[in-house]
């Protein structure tokens, strides 16, 4: 089985596994991606060859190089408020008008997750903002309308319920959202902080937030409510009233944010393994629960997943006696929780397994990196 994608650090060299394969370098920025005795890449995406005896192409692959950098573990519990490009669709309403049932919005072709990002013009800030405009509104509002990768332009014409006095949509919005989690690593040399591991999604819809703008915060963990089968457990808490940095997106990979913080800076670095280096086994998650520093707790590995198109690459249990007892496994607010295997960070927690919290799902790092990667070289 010859590998789609390859992920090596910049001062690596790519060899192919097999004396029967051998992998065929392309030039890109002139620079000599890939060969067996280059080294020396540049950061970023490129593409290379499989060859039989280094003759007959038979397969491209993708090739991320990364470059070596001081990461620091995180661990820490954080606070994410996320704001969202003009607001979103969550819910759509029929209401009763002169007997009929109506819904002025989802006649002109407006669907939930659709993202209202101007009225007549004007660009559309707050569901507050959106409820004024409407209230008193007769005449047709010609929005734009985002889906997915489509733009277009609905006409909406408001209508006034029976029984009531404001003109109405027939539509629910949302336009922010907020939520707890868990620094990965800090990145000195780019000062990003990545965490999560997967992306805050809307609780409605469950797509993606887009998000205009956002910030992590200090958070305070307040209850440990523990997980049990068929049921999230959950780490409660509050916002603090510091930040930590702002947000640069939020990615299927997690998300990141530019951060400057001393105490980031003070934080002991560790090295980074691919995926190649991950083996079932024993392994480490380090997190918070005591609002004091992280600290580790046992898991086991149990399966590797190699599809890097997911953030569900590993399978991994929880078995340190005292974090199943306090928190039965794997709980909402842990997601990000940094995995380090044999010294080195791997990945971080992302999914806990709703038939059995002790179990769940984990990202490998170099995806995180990778993704880190294309933001900060935009």
């Amino acid at each position: 089985m010859l590998p789609s994608q390859i992920t090596v650090f910049s001062d690596e060299k790519i060899v192919s596994d097999s004396k029967l394969y051998t992998l065929s370098g392309t030039e890109e920025n002139d620079t000599v991606i890939v060969g067996r005795s280059s080294s020396g890449y540049s950061s970023g995406k490129y593409t290379a060859k499989f060859k039989i005896l280094g003759l007959l192409p038979i397969k491209t692959v993708t090739i991320d190089v990364i470059t070596k950098q001081q990461i620091s573990l995180g661990g820490q519990t954080f606070g994410v408020r996320l704001y969202t490009q003009g607001v979103m669709v969550v819910g759509c309403g029929d209401f009763l008008s002169e007997g009929k049932s109506i819904n002025p919005a989802y006649k002109a072709g407006i669907r939930i997750g659709d993202r209202l990002i101007s009225a007549d013009g004007v660009q559309l800030t707050s569901n507050e903002q959106l409820q004024e405009l409407v209230a008193g509104r007769s005449s047709p509002i010609v929005f734009e309308v985002v889906r997915k990768n489509l733009t277009f332009t609905a006409s909406v014409t408001p209508i006034i319920p029976d029984g009531e006095h404001k003109y109405r949509l027939g539509l629910w919005v949302r336009d922010s959202t907020a939520g707890l989690g868990t620094v990965t690593y800090y990145n000195h040399t780019t000062d990003t902080v990545g965490g999560l591991g997967h992306s805050i999604a809307d609780i409605d819809t469950g797509d993606l937030m887009p998000s205009a703008e956002g910030s992590l915060a200090k958070a305070k963990i307040t209850e440990i409510i523990p997980g049990e089968k068929g049921t999230a457990g959950q780490l409660a808490g509050s916002f603090l009233n510091e930040d930590l940095g702002k947000l640069i997106a939020n990615t299927d990979q997690g998300i990141f944010a530019e951060c400057t913080l001393e105490e980031f800076e003070r934080l002991p670095t560790v090295e980074i393994a691919l995926k190649n280096e991950v083996e079932i086994g024993a392994a480490q998650i380090y997190t918070q629960l005591d609002n004091k520093q992280p600290r580790y707790y046992d898991i086991e590995i149990e399966k590797i997943h190699n599809n890097l198109e997911e953030n569900k690459n590993m399978v991994i249990r929880v078995t340190d006696p005292e974090l199943l007892e306090r928190t039965g496994g794997i709980v909402q607010g842990m997601s990000g929780s940094p995995i380090v295997q044999n010294g080195k960070l791997i990945g971080a927690v992302t999914h806990v397994f709703l038939d059995d919290p002790t179990c769940g799902y984990a990202i490998f790092i170099e995806k995180m990196l990778i993704t880190e990667n294309e933001l900060t070289q935009e």
